[in-house]
C-alpha cells in the first residue's frame, strides 16, 4: 500500500526541478500515481514536442 498519491503536477515539478521537487523525491519510493495522472504527464510531454522515443 502506498503512503502517498502523486498527481501530474508533482511529477512535472520534479522533472522541471521546480519548488516542491525535493519533497516529491523524498516520498517517491512510497508513492503511487493513477493512470489518469500518468497520461496527463505523457500528454504534456507530447504537447511540448517530445517524440514517443523521448517520452518512453
Amino acid at each position: 500500500m502506498s503512503n502517498y498519491i502523486l498527481d501530474a503536477s508533482a511529477i512535472l515539478a520534479l522533472l522541471n526541478n521546480e519548488p516542491g521537487s525535493a519533497k516529491v523525491i523524498s516520498v517517491l519510493t512510497e508513492a503511487a500515481m493513477s493512470s489518469v495522472n500518468l497520461s496527463e504527464v505523457i500528454a504534456r510531454f507530447a504537447d511540448s514536442g517530445m517524440s514517443e522515443t523521448e517520452i518512453r
